[in-house]
């Protein structure tokens, strides 16, 4: 997992949503978390700043098309995000 590449991609998903954060104060609460470079220290960050969301697991063919933005980790054969 490439965290500071997910952040990126996080506040631009923000941008789209008209989610207004400030991302260095998002960055330190996200690097003090004590599973940082995980997955959930994305989820408890965005919990901490109110921010909903949803988590699936789920296969690329059943991802719901009804919406049109939304944001996805992928795992690879290998086991990397």
């Amino acid at each position: 997992m490439n965290l500071n590449k997910d952040i990126t991609e996080l506040f631009k998903y923000f941008k789209k949503k008209k989610i207004t954060i400030d991302k260095n104060n998002f960055i330190v609460e996200i690097k003090s978390h004590p599973r940082y470079q995980e997955l959930i220290s994305i989820i408890d960050t965005l919990e901490s700043f109110d921010i909903e969301y949803d988590v699936y697991k789920a296969n690329l063919e059943e991802t719901n098309k009804e919406y049109n933005i939304y944001m996805s980790l992928l795992k690879s054969k290998k086991g990397k995000y």
